[in-house]
This record gives structure tokens, sequence and C-alpha cells, in this order.
């Protein structure tokens, strides 16, 4: 089975176990730079993005086959700056 997701967003997945336990994660697969949303999704011209939340607080992303792990003050951090250089013109 395959499902086609739209480029450029984040999908929530939940996955319960019988104990009532709810793990989310996040994916979303990003046009490289330079590529058009509407083009053919490949291994060439976009990555897949994966953010979770570890059991002991830690945000995990995982970037193409790169992962990084923040402690949830370090990815509050990580988000202000990148929000901040979306808003930077120059």
């Amino acid at each position: 089975m395959s499902t086609k997701l739209p480029p450029n967003r984040f999908f929530t997945f939940k996955d319960g176990s019988p104990e009532g336990d709810s793990d989310e994660i996040r994916l979303a697969i990003f046009n490289r730079p330079g590529i058009a949303e509407g083009e053919v999704i490949d291994d060439d011209n976009s990555y897949a993005v994966l953010l979770d939340t570890e059991s002991n607080g830690v945000v995990s992303i995982k970037i193409d086959e790169s992962r990084f792990r923040f402690t949830p003050q370090q990815a509050i951090a990580l988000a202000s700056a990148l929000t901040d250089l979306s808003r930077n013109d120059g």
C-alpha cells in the first residue's frame, strides 16, 4: 500500500497500544529548495522530516538519515531561531 502525501506539510500519525498509551509522530516530505511543489517527489528532489517526542521528553528530529535530539528548551530555542530566520527578507 502506498500513500501520497502533499509536500511541505506535517501530518500527525498516532499509534495506540492495548494499554491505552498513544505515540504520535509527525512526518513531512519537503521539496529541496528550487524544486517546484508540483513535481513528482523522489529521493533526488525531496527529503523526509520525522518529529517525535521520546518518553523522557527529548524531542527527536530525523531528516533523511540524520537524527538530532533536543531537550524541550533546546527545541523551543531552535523553533524560535527558525521562525526569526524565515521572517528575514535579506
